[in-house]
């Protein structure tokens, strides 16, 4: 089970998810980011419900899709996807939040951020992206905002 469970959905479609356990004063955090290509599979709606059932989240956040008229050769792969990952959430009863390209990777969470929490995947930009959803997302908890500048603190003190 993890605390959140966080994707960028698209052909290839990047899963972030994060989980914290432990007492006031010493505070686990455990994330974990990877890609996906749904239609690599013969039933690609399928293995992506089926990747979200593995997680079992308490709560979702995803990218939404922005279609942008005139845009040529739009790919709607991901629309169909966040209506599993939509299912999943509303069968569950969870919060699923939802924020835009531009919010979630509003430019705070850069790659430079996400290698100094430890959390950059190189050569997995969407799995990046949707870590930085999850950032997001946690950024609104005081307790862990002060933990991550803690920690990006600490890699600039050491460089």
């Amino acid at each position: 089970m993890v605390d959140i469970a966080a994707f960028d959905p698209g052909v290839a479609t990047g899963i972030a998810h994060y989980t914290e356990y432990g007492e006031a004063d010493d505070i686990k955090r455990i994330f974990q980011s990877f890609e996906i290509k749904p239609k690599d599979y013969p039933h690609p709606h399928e293995i992506l419900f089926d990747t979200i059932s593995t997680l079992v989240p308490k709560r979702i956040v995803y990218e939404t899709f922005d279609f942008r008229s005139g845009q040529m050769g739009a790919v709607f792969d991901g629309v169909e996807y966040i209506g599993v990952i939509e299912l999943y959430g509303q069968t569950r009863c969870l919060e699923i939040i939802k924020q835009t390209p531009g919010y979630g990777k509003s430019g705070f969470w850069n790659d430079h951020k996400l290698k100094n929490l430890g959390v950059h995947k190189p050569g997995k930009p969407l799995a990046n992206d949707a870590m930085r959803h999850l950032l997001t997302l946690k950024a609104k908890d005081p307790d862990f905002m002060r933990w991550a500048l803690e920690q990006l603190r600490e890699q600039l003190h050491d460089s």
